[in-house]
């Protein structure tokens, strides 16, 4: 009887000297849930493109920019596919654009499951010590990467719209162009 009394005196000792040295995660919970914040305002930026109009321009202009190809697929006016050539770029940057757009709606959602998976790591004491410090500073730094990758994708997405101002009137006058020779 005794010795079991001193084993479990023993255990209960063992535990609460493990369960009182952990390490307390405070800060570097209050470290992620600010790397979380900072993803919601990337998540809510990504939102905010308008990714629909861009998608309903990128087909206007691959359907116009066929439909001219076919129409002088046999001229001899290289000046003229040059220029359409040139006005039909826009597809290409904005397909760029759209496609990093939804590289980025990945590695937010990638991300947002390792943070979320490291706050219950922390939570439930699950990591060491020693490289909790690591962990949340490559998280940090990636963080910061996404949002810098937002902001070149906000650039972009001006960068487009210009670009499709400019590819709208010189389209419009390439049809009048060719209107008016069609109708002569």
């Amino acid at each position: 009887m005794r010795r079991a009394a001193t084993s479990a005196f023993l255990i209960a000792g063992t535990v609460w000297l493990l369960t009182g040295c952990r390490a307390d995660f405070t800060e570097e919970t209050a470290a992620v849930e600010s790397m979380l914040r900072v993803l919601d305002a990337v998540d809510a930026r990504v939102a905010a493109l308008d990714t629909v109009a861009v998608q309903e321009k990128l087909e206007q202009v691959g359907f116009e920019c066929d439909q001219f190809r076919l129409s002088y697929l046999d001229t001899s006016q290289t000046d003229f596919r040059a220029r359409l050539d040139s006005l039909c770029g826009y597809s290409v940057q904005a397909r760029q654009t759209m496609q990093r757009t939804t590289v980025l709606s990945s590695e937010l959602r990638k991300t947002r499951k390792q943070l979320t998976d490291l706050r219950a790591d922390l939570q439930h004491h699950r990591v060491k010590e020693d490289v909790v410090a690591t962990f949340i500073e490559i998280e940090f730094l990636y963080v910061e990467s996404l949002s810098e990758l937002m902001d070149e994708l906000e650039e972009q997405f001006e960068g487009d719209e210009e670009r499709y101002s400019d590819y709208r009137v010189s389209m419009d006058s390439l049809l009048n162009i060719t209107s008016e020779s069609a109708i002569e």
